[in-house]
């Protein structure tokens, strides 16, 4: 799955797909399967497209810390701080798009904003659900916010898309 914004998707800058998707609010989840799953490759345009931690960090550019979040166990470290973030929530079960309105909303660029720009940028990039509410098992795994630079979220997101 691939989360692209409307105008991408209206000016057909993803070519050669067959493209399904649900409205995501400011752009489209957008499904296309992966020419050779156990390769991990996707080729567009007769080039492949090798999807391994490295190419992710080469478009991505994410942090690649020495943290593997995939193997910290779960805690209750940080659950005041998922609880007060939870509370600007009128519902349980948030979408992407519910997160987005807070961060709009709320000038907070501390904990909460930390917490929700984890929460759009996993659930696009790694973990997008099928209904569309977002993902938050990874926030157990998070120690502390000062390990958020630490972690290896190439790796992380890799994981995702191989399982």
């Amino acid at each position: 799955n691939a989360y692209f914004s409307k105008d991408v998707i209206r000016n057909n800058e993803v070519p050669n797909r067959r493209l399904t998707g649900s409205d995501q609010g400011n752009g489209l989840c957008v499904s296309f399967g992966y020419d050779d799953t156990a390769a991990m490759n996707i080729t567009m345009n007769a080039s492949v497209i090798p999807i391994t931690v490295k190419s992710i960090y080469d478009v991505l550019g994410l942090p690649m810390g020495g943290v593997d979040l995939n193997s910290v166990d779960p805690s209750s470290a940080i659950d005041d701080i998922i609880t007060a973030w939870r509370k600007q929530f009128s519902k349980d079960r948030m979408r992407l798009k519910d997160v987005m309105t807070v961060v709009q909303k709320s000038g907070d660029s501390g904990a909460m904003f930390k917490i929700s720009f984890l929460v759009i940028v996993i659930n696009t990039l790694a973990e997008c659900s099928r209904v569309g509410v977002c993902n938050l098992h990874f926030l157990s795994r998070i120690r502390s916010l000062n390990m958020i630079p630490h972690i290896n979220w190439c790796k992380y997101i890799f994981d995702c898309i191989a399982t």
